[in-house]
C-alpha cells in the first residue's frame, strides 16, 4: 500500500515540483496551500503516514501548524524552509518536528530523509502491541488500558509482554520461568502463579484473559473463552 503524505506549501512552483517528485517515487500526496488548510485536511484524515510543512506560509505558518498537529498526533513531520539558520531549526525541533531541510535541497537527499523517517515510524510501531483496548509499549515499558496507565512492576510487565506476544499458545510454567525469570532461575515454580495472580488483579477485567491450564501453565486468550481449570 502506498504511503500517504500531506504536503503544505504556499509556493506553487515548489508544490508542483515536490508533488511530481513524490508521485514519481510511489507516494500518494495531498496538497495544502497554507497551514490552516493543512490542519483541516489532517482533521479529516489523521491517518497520513507523514506531514511535510513549509515554514513560511500565510494565515498559519509551519511552526504553528506543527504545534497544532502535535497536540493530537505523533505523525512524522518534516519542515522545509528557505531560512536555513540554527535558531529556526531548533525552534522547529522544540515544537515537535522530526526533521528539517533547507531550500534549495537535493531531491535524492530529500527522498532519503523521507524514507528514513518512515522506516523509523515503522520500527516504532512494531514496538507497540495493541489489543482489547490495551497498549503495550516496549520502548517505554508502559501499559495502558482504555487510555489509563497501569503501574506494573518490571517483572509483571515482562510477564504480560511474553503472554501477549504468544497469545493463544499454552505456555508451561517452565517456559515462562525461562523467558521471564531467566534460565538460571532455580526457585519455586509457584512464583509464576503468584505473579500471574497479581498481574490479573492489575489488569482488572482483562485479567480474565489469562487462562489457567490445569497442571501445565497459562495462556492469554483474545477470544474470551472460559477458564480451563
Amino acid at each position: 500500500m502506498k504511503k500517504t503524505i500531506l504536503y503544505a506549501e504556499d509556493d506553487q512552483r515548489y508544490r508542483d515540483i515536490v508533488k511530481a517528485f513524490l508521485l514519481k517515487n510511489d507516494y500518494k500526496v495531498t496538497i495544502a496551500k497554507n497551514g490552516l488548510e493543512a490542519l483541516a485536511l489532517f482533521a479529516d484524515n489523521p491517518n497520513f503516514d507523514m506531514v511535510i510543512l513549509d515554514v513560511m506560509m500565510p494565515e498559519m505558518d509551519g511552526f504553528e501548524t506543527c504545534n497544532e498537529i502535535r497536540k493530537t498526533s505523533d505523525v512524522p513531520i518534516m519542515m522545509l524552509t528557505a531560512l536555513g539558520d540554527d535558531i529556526n531549526e531548533i525552534k522547529g525541533m522544540n515544537i515537535g518536528a522530526d526533521d528539517y531541510i533547507s531550500k534549495p535541497f537535493s531531491y535524492p537527499l530529500f527522498l532519503a530523509h523521507i524514507n528514513a523517517m518512515l522506516r523509523r515510524k515503522k520500527k516504532d510501531e512494531k514496538q507497540i502491541l495493541s489489543l482489547l483496548g490495551m497498549e503495550l509499549d516496549e520502548n517505554r515499558r508502559s501499559v495502558e488500558i482504555d487510555g489509563e496507565k497501569l503501574n506494573l512492576t518490571p517483572r509483571e510487565f515482562n510477564l504480560l509482554l511474553y503472554l501477549v506476544k504468544n497469545k493463544g499458545q499454552a505456555l508451561s510454567r517452565e517456559q515462562i520461568l525461562d523467558r521471564v525469570w531467566g534460565y538460571e532461575y532455580d526457585g519455586d515454580k509457584r512464583t509464576v502463579d503468584t505473579h500471574i495472580k497479581s498481574l490479573r488483579a492489575a489488569l482488572g477485567e482483562l485479567g480474565n484473559r489469562i487462562k489457567t491450564i490445569y497442571r501445565y501453565g497459562y495462556c492469554f486468550e483474545e477470544d474470551g473463552l472460559d477458564e480451563i481449570d
